[in-house]
């Protein structure tokens, strides 16, 4: 059977402290485990080579409840609105955020970070989203903060939430451990989030990924080494590069009275500040202490070899999850890379 979470609307309200996080969310998802209202997706772990690198790919058990309580909700139906008691972790503060874990988690400590009201998932990230972002960011361990913008970029709730998880991205049991120790060597030396082996930090913002995106780098060259703690730099490069993306549609830009200060003056020709309503076209955004990257979408799973895999944004990090064998064959024969190319 599946848990039925009881929403209570006077939630316990423990507020945010730096350094406390990721104590707490271990805490959170040890007593939720415990009393059911956490349900892990079981997974078997390996590693895929390719790419001049390596990735950390999961595969999914055969039956999972998250299919079967998908069945039992309606369509209008608010997971966050309130969020489960027994699943929220804390509030923050000044931003109507809670932060919350993610009930049918495939990593340990998913967290998702949600908006207290309604806001549409599908409308543009503020600054108040990025400061969301940021406070997470800070803590230790370091985290990758991801979102994913409607269905088509893996999305599966219309209520606004980003989600992150702490780094690195590898999986403790992955088959790479149990290679003799010039293997465990070289998995030492990968970075915790795959898809940066990738990179090149000479390129530009158009980066060197065999598919459309956009990445800014925060090493003090392409933009200030600070700017992951500054939601408003962070508003700036986003909008920047959505633009660039043409994930805007001509009829969002928000007229003249937009404070300017969010439109980068090297490209205002192109670059106008957002409406809060604007309908976005689909895509994701991941952001690191030392990058910012944006995906566009052009579907949420392939038909044929890879239907049914869900391509969020941590597929764009590198960290590859299918469902079956065969899945994982055709990424394995196709590349990690050149397989994520299909969703763009």
């Amino acid at each position: 059977c599946v848990c039925v979470c009881v929403i209570s609307m006077a939630a316990s309200r423990r507020l945010f402290e730096t350094g406390k996080l990721w104590e707490w969310v271990k805490d959170t998802s040890a007593k939720a485990l415990a009393s059911g209202h956490l349900v892990p997706m079981s997974t078997r772990t390996t590693t895929i080579e390719g790419n001049g690198t390596t990735f950390p790919a999961r595969i999914l058990g055969a039956k999972q409840k998250k299919d079967a309580a998908a069945k039992t909700h309606s369509k209008d139906f608010d997971p966050f609105l309130p969020p489960c008691d027994a699943l929220t972790v804390c509030h923050m503060p000044g931003l109507s955020y809670n932060c919350v874990l993610n009930k049918f988690n495939v990593f340990e400590q998913h967290l998702l970070l949600t908006t207290e009201e309604f806001v549409l998932q599908s409308t543009p990230l503020s600054e108040r989203d990025f400061a969301s972002a940021c406070k997470v960011l800070q803590e230790e361990p370091p985290a990758l903060v991801f979102f994913n913008s409607d269905e088509r970029a893996g999305g599966s709730q219309r209520h606004r939430h980003l989600q992150a998880v702490p780094l690195p991205l590898w999986p403790d049991d992955a088959d790479t451990l149990k290679q003799p120790d010039q293997e465990q060597t070289k998995r030492s030396k990968l970075p915790s989030v795959p898809i940066e082996a990738c990179f090149d930090h000479s390129a530009g913002e158009q980066g060197v990924l065999p598919f459309e995106h956009r990445i800014v780098f925060f090493d003090g060259k392409h933009a200030a080494a600070t700017a992951w703690q500054q939601p408003q730099e962070l508003v700036r490069h986003y909008t920047r590069m959505l633009h660039q993306l043409k994930r805007v549609p001509a009829t969002t830009t928000a007229t003249a009275t937009t404070d300017s200060s969010s439109v980068d003056p090297a490209n205002s020709d192109a670059d106008g500040a957002l409406s809060s309503e604007a309908q976005l076209l689909s895509y994701n955004m991941l952001l690191t202490r030392s990058w910012m990257l944006v995906v566009p979408r052009s579907c949420d799973n392939v038909q044929g070899s890879l239907e049914g895999v869900n391509a969020n944004g941590l597929m764009f990090a590198g960290s590859v999850l299918v469902r079956n064998e065969e899945q994982l064959d055709f990424v394995m024969r196709t590349g990690v890379l050149q397989t994520l190319a299909l969703f763009v």
